[in-house]
Protein backbone atom coordinates (compact mmCIF):
# COMPACT_ATOMS: atom_id res chain seq x y z
CA UNK A 1 0.00 0.00 0.00
CA UNK A 2 0.94 3.57 -0.71
CA UNK A 3 0.56 6.54 1.26
CA UNK A 4 -0.43 8.82 -1.77
CA UNK A 5 -4.72 8.30 -2.31
CA UNK A 6 -4.90 12.10 -2.25
CA UNK A 7 -3.10 12.05 -6.21
CA UNK A 8 -4.94 11.14 -8.96
CA UNK A 9 -3.27 8.11 -11.24
CA UNK A 10 -3.97 9.44 -14.62
CA UNK A 11 -4.26 6.89 -17.44
CA UNK A 12 -1.80 7.06 -20.22
CA UNK A 13 -4.52 8.35 -22.73
CA UNK A 14 -4.68 11.19 -19.73
CA UNK A 15 -1.41 11.77 -19.77
CA UNK A 16 -1.27 12.37 -23.54
CA UNK A 17 -4.39 14.70 -23.18
CA UNK A 18 -2.52 17.32 -20.46
CA UNK A 19 -0.15 17.99 -23.03
CA UNK A 20 -2.22 19.97 -24.89
CA UNK A 21 -3.81 21.09 -21.73
CA UNK A 22 -2.87 24.68 -21.43
CA UNK A 23 -5.61 25.63 -18.72
CA UNK A 24 -5.09 22.98 -16.17
CA UNK A 25 -8.36 21.32 -16.54
CA UNK A 26 -7.86 17.81 -16.55
CA UNK A 27 -5.96 18.14 -13.42
CA UNK A 28 -7.66 15.80 -11.06
CA UNK A 29 -7.30 15.17 -7.00
CA UNK A 30 -8.87 12.57 -4.91
CA UNK A 31 -11.23 14.41 -2.59
CA UNK A 32 -12.75 13.93 1.42
CA UNK A 33 -15.81 15.22 2.40
CA UNK A 34 -14.02 17.19 4.94
CA UNK A 35 -10.27 18.10 5.82
CA UNK A 36 -10.58 15.82 9.34
CA UNK A 37 -11.70 12.64 6.75
CA UNK A 38 -8.90 13.81 4.70
CA UNK A 39 -6.41 13.98 7.28
CA UNK A 40 -8.27 10.31 9.29
CA UNK A 41 -7.38 8.87 6.10
CA UNK A 42 -3.76 9.82 5.28
CA UNK A 43 -2.70 9.19 8.74
CA UNK A 44 -4.80 5.75 8.10
CA UNK A 45 -2.05 4.84 5.04
CA UNK A 46 0.35 6.41 6.92
CA UNK A 47 -0.03 4.06 9.88
CA UNK A 48 -0.66 1.24 7.25
CA UNK A 49 2.58 1.51 5.40
CA UNK A 50 4.63 2.20 8.50
CA UNK A 51 3.45 -1.44 10.06
CA UNK A 52 4.15 -2.85 6.76
CA UNK A 53 7.94 -1.63 6.97
CA UNK A 54 7.72 -2.90 9.86
CA UNK A 55 7.17 -6.10 9.57
CA UNK A 56 9.23 -6.30 6.33
CA UNK A 57 12.04 -5.18 8.61
CA UNK A 58 11.17 -7.72 11.55
CA UNK A 59 11.25 -10.51 8.62
CA UNK A 60 14.52 -9.87 7.39
CA UNK A 61 16.39 -9.87 11.02
CA UNK A 62 14.41 -12.88 12.10
CA UNK A 63 16.11 -14.07 8.41
CA UNK A 64 19.65 -12.68 9.46
CA UNK A 65 19.24 -14.00 13.01
CA UNK A 66 18.71 -17.77 11.36
CA UNK A 67 21.82 -17.17 9.02
CA UNK A 68 23.96 -16.49 12.19
CA UNK A 69 22.70 -19.04 14.11
CA UNK A 70 23.17 -21.07 11.47
CA UNK A 71 26.50 -20.16 10.93
CA UNK A 72 27.84 -20.49 14.30
CA UNK A 73 26.54 -23.63 15.20
CA UNK A 74 28.32 -24.39 12.03
CA UNK A 75 31.44 -22.87 12.52
CA UNK A 76 31.11 -24.15 16.64
CA UNK A 77 31.10 -27.56 15.03
CA UNK A 78 34.52 -27.28 13.00
CA UNK A 79 36.27 -26.08 15.72
CA UNK A 80 35.24 -28.40 18.43
CA UNK A 81 36.85 -31.19 15.57
CA UNK A 82 39.48 -28.85 15.11
CA UNK A 83 40.25 -29.21 18.95
CA UNK A 84 39.55 -32.49 18.94
CA UNK A 85 42.48 -33.28 16.46
CA UNK A 86 44.65 -30.69 18.12
CA UNK A 87 44.50 -32.75 21.41
CA UNK A 88 44.83 -35.95 19.45
CA UNK A 89 41.13 -37.02 20.52
CA UNK A 90 38.78 -38.73 17.89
Amino acid sequence: MHSDFLFAQPSGLAGWARLLDLFGTFDDYNTSPSRPVADARALYTDWVVTGEDIRVAMAALKEEDIRERRTSRLCGAALRALCRQASGER
